[in-house]
């Protein structure tokens, strides 16, 4: 189908790998004593992967050690994700701290794209993405989350400025129409010193972007 995701990990733990992959596969991943065929992860033979290949019982073909040109197909998907993701950090102005969840907006971006008529979206889940797009970083207005409405004034607008940071997936990477948004108020908060502080990331389903906005 061509489609791709990237997971960013809290470090090269089997665990979190294996977690990577059972989220990229979804419901798609069905135990093979149940079905009765092996899935097959191709990989640089790293122990971590290997680990992985062996809890979920997957036919694991290797590359060859030390020779990076002999798994082109990967190096480029790398390269094309983190050139990718540098590009709308740039773009939106938000700093390299932000990279997962500009990786992540990147590869989904890439995988709803329409190209020769279809896309990698609508190969894997048989229908064509058809909900609302937003550019990263780009200025929203989102209805927050009801603990965090109930703190606004009683006469406040229910609408809170913000930025578009993705799009929440289901395991399999289908999505429902939740949103990732963050505030924008937190978000020049963070600024303002130094990126010290931990920035909240809102999933919303209602998010409005004015027609004349441009990234942020």
């Amino acid at each position: 189908s061509g489609y791709w995701d990237a997971f960013p990990l809290a470090d090269k733990q089997a665990y979190w790998a294996e977690l990577a992959v059972l989220d990229f596969l979804g419901n798609q991943y069905v135990k093979p004593e149940h079905k009765g065929l092996a899935p097959y992860l191709y990989s640089d033979g790293s122990k971590e992967l290997e680990k992985v290949a062996q809890n979920l019982r997957f036919i694991h073909g290797k590359s060859t050690p030390e020779r990076p040109e002999n798994n082109g197909y990967i190096e480029r998907h790398v390269r094309i994700a983190v050139e990718g993701a540098r590009t709308v950090l740039e773009h939106a102005g938000f700093p390299p701290q932000m990279w997962p969840l500009a990786i992540r907006h990147f590869a989904f971006s890439c995988n709803v794209a329409q190209r020769e008529g279809s896309s990698a979206y609508a190969r894997r889940f048989g229908e064509p993405f058809m909900k609302q797009r937003h550019p990263f970083g780009c200025l929203i207005t989102f209805k927050p989350p009801k603990s965090v409405e109930r703190k606004l004034l009683k006469f406040a607008p229910r609408g809170v400025p913000g930025l578009f940071v993705g799009y929440y997936l289901l395991p399999g990477g289908r999505h429902t129409g939740d949103y990732l948004v963050i505030c924008l108020e937190e978000f020049d908060d963070c600024v303002r010193h130094s990126w010290r502080r931990k920035i909240r990331v809102y999933r919303v389903k209602e998010v409005h972007r004015p027609e004349d906005d441009e990234v942020a």
